[in-house]
């Protein structure tokens, strides 16, 4: 039971830090939620919300910014992460992120020339390797479903994923060029909405 607080000089309910935090993701959500509905892509199809449920054991969404530069998407998408409960964020060793305390996002912090190798670890523990590539034209964020343990690796939006990566790659999926950060923060959110 969260623990309500008074504040003796206003007589007023004060909420707690917990119910803060709460209140903040709740909000992320809203907002994630009112950008779906007024969005010219419909990133969920009906298919999607038909289906059963499926179990959320062994799911495992890991994002993989490494090839990311830029600090303040890179914070937006530390904010996303931990809001939608995503467990491990790769981002490149020269990243100033780090963990709280209190966090449950694991940030591991990998030098660019190490990616490769650690594609190549994750691909086999079984895991699919899916990467954005920037597009002009249609995306397929529509039809996309992901693999139950997934590694999302997000390509900086300047340039192209590594010709060394490519070979790696189960999947590509092309996302719009004058969206480009939004989509990325829609994917995580899309594997949420399949799996939990």
């Amino acid at each position: 039971m969260l623990n309500h607080h008074i504040c003796p000089m206003t007589n007023y309910y004060k909420p707690n830090r917990f119910e803060k935090l709460l209140n903040c993701h709740q909000l992320k959500f809203n907002r994630l939620n009112e950008t779906i509905l007024t969005s010219k892509i419909d990133i969920y199809p009906k298919s999607d919300l038909d289906s059963p449920n499926i179990s959320a054991n062994n799911a495992d969404l890991i994002v993989a910014a490494v090839l990311m530069d830029e600090m303040t998407n890179l914070n937006d998408l530390l904010q996303t992460c931990r809001a939608l409960g995503v467990r491990s964020l790769i981002v490149s060793d020269s990243s100033n992120l780090s963990e709280s305390s209190e966090d449950t996002l694991h940030i591991v912090k990998l030098k660019p020339e190490l990616l490769n190798k650690y594609l190549r670890e994750k691909k086999l523990e079984n895991y699919n390797i899916v990467a954005t590539q920037n597009t002009a034209t249609n995306n397929n964020l529509i039809e996309y479903r992901f693999a139950k343990q997934t590694v999302l690796l997000f390509s900086n939006q300047q340039r192209d994923i590594p010709e060394n990566l490519k070979p790696l790659l189960d999947n590509t999926i092309e996302i719009p060029h004058n969206d480009f950060q939004h989509a990325q923060h829609l994917l995580i959110f899309k594997f949420f909405k399949q799996y939990y």
